[in-house]
């Protein structure tokens, strides 16, 4: 499955994709807010073939990670994904991570932005939403310049990497998104 932008290739993410991987996901800064460990080169090879067996035994309409391949260069900078969460067939939680070299020109807004039109394509999606965390300052931003909007902040709801976090919601509902 390939989404193309104006600037990017939104692709599935291959074993040729380690090192520009490996940039972001080895940097504790940019982890930090991200469900997974500072990764090596071992550990990020095997998130990819974990990836894999993910979309076969669910299939891809319920989940997904995208490479943002940059089209300039061809080097993966950074990853967007959908997923299902237990059976709430009607909306998708999204997520998102950039190497911090390609942060702040709007990549990750570019590739969402194509992203959700993809989603809402899907029979029955009604309703895509993000979590985060309220410290991600960044994350909350492409939320917000998305449209989606906070439905809430949730206090210490989450032990998360050894302390206790809050938890923003924000969401858009399909018919939300056909208005923009």
């Amino acid at each position: 499955m390939i989404i193309e932008t104006e600037r990017l290739i939104l692709r599935p993410l291959t074993q040729g994709d380690v090192d520009s991987m490996l940039e972001y996901q080895s940097d504790p800064d940019v982890i930090r807010f991200i469900p997974w460990p500072v990764r090596d080169r071992a550990m990020v090879a095997q998130s990819i073939v974990d990836l894999e067996k993910m979309v076969e035994t669910t299939g891809a309409e319920k989940n997904f990670v995208f490479g943002m391949e940059s089209k300039a260069d061809g080097k993966i900078i950074g990853q967007v994904n959908y997923m299902l969460k237990g059976d709430r067939e009607f909306q998708r939680e999204i997520g998102y991570v950039i190497n911090p070299k390609f942060g702040g020109r709007g990549y990750v807004n570019e590739a969402l932005v194509a992203m959700i039109g993809y989603i809402f394509e899907m029979p029955g999606v009604e309703r895509i939403y993000a979590t985060i965390d309220p410290r991600n300052v960044a994350s909350e931003k492409v939320a917000i310049a998305l449209g989606m909007r906070k439905e809430a902040h949730h206090i210490r709801d989450d032990f998360f990497k050894g302390e206790w976090m809050d938890t923003l919601i924000y969401a858009i509902l399909k018919s939300e998104w056909a208005k923009k």
